[in-house]
């Protein structure tokens, strides 16, 4: 049970702005046409050019309020006092998918120091920003699924080296990142998710590929005041999969004849980069000084683009799939949101 100080305040900011859009097109329409009415105002929200009225965070600063924001976007402008994590500003490139298809497992050859494994070992090589990875495929014996179930992600070919060691687990409610772990790139950090089912290296059936997030760098104002965090609470993932879902990247998506897989790995990242937030947020509350907190998840408006708002143009048959596949997934970060604003 989080613990709030007395006269102290938490916001949770949340995007709906998909769905709002959405309804207030659809309410637009008059008895005399079916055409939706188009507004002006339809710039893009993220721009600080617009950030014209002060932010709360700073009228909360200059009344002499202890200040914590975390990723909110341009939480540190207008800002010079507080503690302000600004994630989204440390965004250093793009998120991608490797798989057997850009990187097929060969026999690892050449390796010193390899690690135990039930099957032969396979390596993967592929390259994240300008920083080459050696991808080192075991069936790690002290894990009691059957097959290839480790991914190790090398610096060079010595199972030494060891950057990240995945296994394809769901981000779990508290604590690390399970199934994914950080690499650090130039001072840059990664975060990467595992997902593989039934691979076979003999007839290359079964599905094996990892995700990985968007190169950040970290930007704290008080860097000093987070020494002692976990690597989940500095790290930045931020949203989702979207783009490489709508590309087409974790599968064939419901519209192009897609089974719902695609689907279903798209909302494991968004529930890995949740956790994500969640950790931030959950360690400082408790270990920073704070009376105006003010927190920021993009979800669930980010599926909202790609599904509701769009569901009555491109995509009428999300129409049907919503109910039973993403609200309840929805549900979750309610469920969150209500667990995190007690004041």
């Amino acid at each position: 049970m989080l613990s709030v100080p007395y006269g102290s305040r938490v916001c949770i900011a949340v995007d709906r702005g998909a769905a709002a859009n959405h309804r207030h097109q659809r309410e637009s329409r008059t008895a005399t046409t079916t055409q939706p009415v188009h507004h002006p105002e339809s710039s893009a929200g993220f721009n600080n050019v617009l950030l014209q009225a002060e932010p709360l965070w700073a009228s909360a600063e200059r009344a002499g309020r202890r200040v914590v924001v975390t990723h909110v976007p341009f939480g540190g402008d207008k800002s010079d006092r507080g503690v302000h994590f600004q994630g989204y500003r440390g965004i250093a490139g793009r998120d991608g998918v490797i798989n057997a298809r850009t990187s097929k497992p060969q026999p690892a050859q050449s390796w010193e120091n390899l690690p135990s494994s039930v099957v032969p070992p396979l390596e993967m090589n592929f390259t994240i920003g300008a920083s080459r990875f050696y991808g080192l495929l075991i069936d790690d014996p002290s894990d009691p699924q059957k097959g290839y179930d480790t991914l190790l992600v090398n610096s060079s070919r010595d199972g030494k080296e060891v950057k990240a060691k995945l296994k394809s687990e769901p981000a779990g409610p508290g604590g690390e990142l399970f199934g994914a772990n950080r690499s650090m790139s130039r001072q840059m950090t990664v975060a990467m998710q595992l997902f593989i089912s039934g691979y076979s290296s003999l007839n290359q059936t079964g599905v094996i590929f990892f995700f990985f997030t968007r190169p950040t760098h970290e930007i704290i104002s008080r860097p000093d005041l987070v020494n002692a965090a976990s690597s989940t609470t500095r790290a930045f993932i931020g949203n989702g999969a979207n783009p490489l879902y709508a590309q087409g990247a974790l599968g064939p998506t419901l519209p192009n004849g897609g089974d719902g897989t695609a689907e279903a790995r798209y909302l494991e990242t968004v529930s890995f980069a949740q956790h994500q937030l969640a950790e931030t947020n959950r360690w400082a509350l408790e270990q920073l000084p704070w009376e105006f907190f003010v927190a920021y998840t993009p979800f669930p408006d980010e599926a909202e683009h790609m599904w509701r708002a769009s569901s009555t143009r491109a995509f009428p048959v999300f129409a049907k799939i919503l109910p039973t596949g993403y609200v309840p997934f929805c549900n979750r970060f309610t469920d969150y949101r209500t667990n995190c604003s007690a004041s």
